[in-house]
């Protein structure tokens, strides 16, 4: 779990710093962002997700989220259907990091 914290706390990190005209994804002038958290529990993560989409905005990104309401089984169909829906990034807080990484691998959809 340390380890998917440490990942999305660099990508919230990462969108925060930038400055406009850095995010770009090929030729999409507008990138897709996909934010699929497993739980919205407590105040933090929903002021992070809010001050995330603000920065998103500004820099010209739309950002999708979903709550997977602690399962994550339920999570991993969200993120699915993100990815048939078009997002060009993803950015991924599931409960248990070792599973997600093992789902991954033996099920991520063909692009």
């Amino acid at each position: 779990m340390r380890t998917g914290f440490l990942t999305s706390a660099l990508l919230v990190g990462a969108i925060a710093a930038a400055t406009p005209g850095m995010i770009s994804v090929g030729k999409n002038e507008h990138p897709k962002i996909g934010f699929a958290i497993e739980a919205m529990k407590g105040e933090r993560w929903q002021t992070d997700l809010e001050a995330f989409q603000a920065r998103a905005k500004e820099l010209g990104a739309e950002v999708v989220s979903t709550d997977a309401g602690g399962d994550d089984d339920k999570q991993f169909e969200q993120v699915k259907e993100m990815i048939k829906g078009g997002i060009d990034v993803l950015v991924l807080l599931p409960h248990d990091s070792t599973k997600a990484g093992a789902w991954w691998t033996r099920r991520r959809p063909r692009m």
